[in-house]
């Protein structure tokens, strides 16, 4: 954590503070979280600055229980798609979440077409967001975009 003391000698207003350094392309991207407290006193204001790095991931792990049969989709470049969906309980007697999860490549396809109802499964992926046209409009969806797909023996 980074702390910076600021003293302003007039009883002005305060200059924005702002600490931003673009990362190196061939690092990972950091944001930062930032809170500025101010204090004014006779003839001097007092800013106090955190910052705190962050690294932002997209990472999804969840286990739950195959819901239905994977589908093979072709799509327009000729690629295949398997979707499928797992069921995610968030506890005794809470509801369930219905999860989508796209397998595009071919590990993971291999792996969900072995899969039938009720398997249960531990996917590893990422969140994405779809577009696409429907007739009443355009439509967005989340989907885990599957890295890794395997049986949960427990």
């Amino acid at each position: 954590m980074i702390v910076t003391l600021l003293r302003v000698h007039t009883l002005g207003t305060l200059p924005p503070v702002t600490h931003r350094q673009e990362p190196h392309p061939a690092q990972p991207f950091y944001g930062t979280q930032s809170g500025t407290t101010t204090t004014k006193g006779d003839d001097v204001a007092t800013a106090t600055t955190t910052e705190e790095r962050f690294q932002e991931t997209n990472h999804v792990e969840i286990t739950g229980r195959v819901s239905g049969e994977p589908t093979v989709r072709e799509m327009p470049s000729g690629d295949e798609l398997v979707t499928l969906r797992v069921v995610v309980s968030r506890g005794e007697g809470q509801p369930v979440d219905t999860i989508d999860c796209a397998c595009w490549s071919a590990g993971a396809r291999r792996a969900a077409l072995r899969l039938v109802d009720g398997t249960r499964v531990r996917v590893e992926g990422s969140l994405r967001r779809r577009f696409f046209r429907t007739p009443g409009g355009a439509a967005s969806r989340y989907e885990v975009e599957v890295a890794r797909l395997v049986r949960d023996r427990r």
